[in-house]
Order: C-alpha cells, then structure tokens, then sequence
C-alpha cells in the first residue's frame, strides 16, 4: 500500500511526493528537498468561488479520498477544491454552475477553439472527446465554476493552463 506524502505544499497545503516539480492543487513551484522555500505563482485570492452541490460533495470527497490512497495526482487537488466550496442543495446551485453530468462549453488558454463535453465520474469517461473526468486536472478545475470565470490549473506534465466556462450547455 502506498505510503502518503509528508511533503506539504507552503502555498496551499497540499501533499506532494519528493519529486515533484510543482504543486498540483495550485501551481507553485516546490521547493527542492531542503532547500528554497516555494515561489507562489497563483493566489488563492484570485481563484473564482466554488459551488458544489450536498448531493455531488459527498461522492466526490469520498472519491478524492479513495485515490488519494492511490497516490492519484489529482486527489490532492480535488480535495483542496472540495474544501474552499460553498456547498449548498441543489436546488440552490445556479442553473451557470458546473456540476457532475453538466455538458460544459469551455476554452483553454492552450489556443484551442470552444469545446464541449460532459462532466463525468471517472467509471463514466470514455476517452471520445465527449467526456471530462473530475479526476483529471482539466475536470479538477472546471468543477463548480461559473460560466464566465476562468480558473487556472496545472495539467500531469507540470504545464500551466487556464480554462475559461463559456456556457454551461445543459445540467441535470
């Protein structure tokens, strides 16, 4: 079974293994084992409000936490999510609001035109173009955002993006 990280992010506070370059939860640079201290490159401050929905929060904490076990990449940042959202009944979530089964017209800032896929769990996610796992960095954050907030986030190669919610298309 793997052994969870002792390492915490300065910045956000999320674990990362020894060899990690930068955090995964929120950007910065890590420090080198017993050495710099980490260089914020993207405030809290400036991260869009997060609305999460009673009846997803449950689940997704539940399976944030079953592949942080896993040393899952993205389970330290969905856990961070999870805990700076406002979670409220569903029929309080906004109708702009991306929640679980959403279909999501967003754009990257990686060039790429609009896109449009469904915000799916990940026993959901057929690797079709039409689907983005919450467990993914993309899906990681776009969770909860409005539409017309743009949120940044660090894809599993270390690259930083950003991803703007143009329309959320549909939501169950």
């Amino acid at each position: 079974m793997p052994v969870r990280s002792n390492y915490r992010c300065l910045h956000c506070g999320a674990r990362y293994p020894r060899t990690a370059v930068r955090c995964v939860t929120c950007g910065v640079q890590l420090p080198r084992p017993g050495g710099d201290a980490a260089v914020p490159s993207i405030s809290r401050a400036v991260l869009p409000r997060i609305v999460i929905s009673t009846r997803d929060f449950g689940r997704l904490e539940n399976l944030a936490r079953i592949h942080l076990e896993s040393d899952h990449p993205v389970a330290d940042l969905l856990l961070g999510e999870l805990e700076r959202a406002t979670v409220c009944p569903p029929d309080a979530v906004g109708s702009d609001v991306v929640t679980m089964n959403s279909r999501v017209v967003f754009r990257t800032a990686a060039g790429f035109g609009p896109r449009s896929a469904v915000m799916v769990y990940p026993e959901d996610y057929h690797p079709t173009g039409q689907h983005v796992s919450v467990m993914s960095p993309l899906g990681a954050a776009m969770l909860g955002i409005r539409a017309g907030e743009r949120m940044p986030f660090t894809d599993l190669q270390g690259a930083r993006f950003s991803v703007t919610v143009e329309e959320v298309a549909y939501r169950p």
